[in-house]
């Protein structure tokens, strides 16, 4: 499976309640399907968390991805990565953390970095909601395929 060739893909944590192993990674849309990151987002949301899940009580109206994102991380603990790229530009995405991560978390991510070499990533770390806006902490890299995260930042807060 290439990592490149999805729109979105979900790193979960340990959570027994919604039968997810800790660093569980789905990858979700195809790059040329007609869907959007948000959709993916929250159909995955609705599908793995059901009645636990924050887009069950939320309106449906929040089509921006940021904000599935933001709730997937936050509220979920999952790493969230989106693939923007488009084939007119160079490899694109951005990539929502959790404020704590397992192990296993980290260790899949690096592991992803090794398929993601080359892409320009925008990472969000610290999210917060202020005046219903989705606020936080931005930096950027471009993938080498090493580590994104140290281990020994693991289950800190980021």
């Amino acid at each position: 499976m290439d990592a490149k060739d999805y729109k979105v893909i979900i790193i979960s944590p340990e959570d027994k309640d919604n039968n997810l192993n800790g660093g569980q990674t789905v990858f979700l849309g195809k790059i040329e399907e007609n869907i959007s990151h948000s959709e993916i987002m929250i159909n995955y949301d609705l599908k793995t968390y059901g009645d636990n899940s924050i887009f069950g009580i939320l309106n449906q109206g929040y089509y921006l991805p940021i904000y599935p994102a933001f709730f997937l991380t936050e509220y979920q603990g999952n790493i969230v990565f989106l693939n923007i790229s488009s084939r007119k530009s160079s490899k694109q995405g951005l990539l929502y953390l959790p404020n704590d991560l397992s192990d296993i978390q980290i260790n899949v991510l690096n592991n992803l970095a090794k398929e993601l070499k080359g892409f320009n990533i925008e990472i969000n770390k610290n999210l917060f909601l202020d005046d219903g806006l989705v606020e936080g902490t931005q930096s950027y890299i471009v993938c080498d395929g090493a580590d994104i995260i140290s281990k020994k930042n693991s289950k800190k807060r980021l």
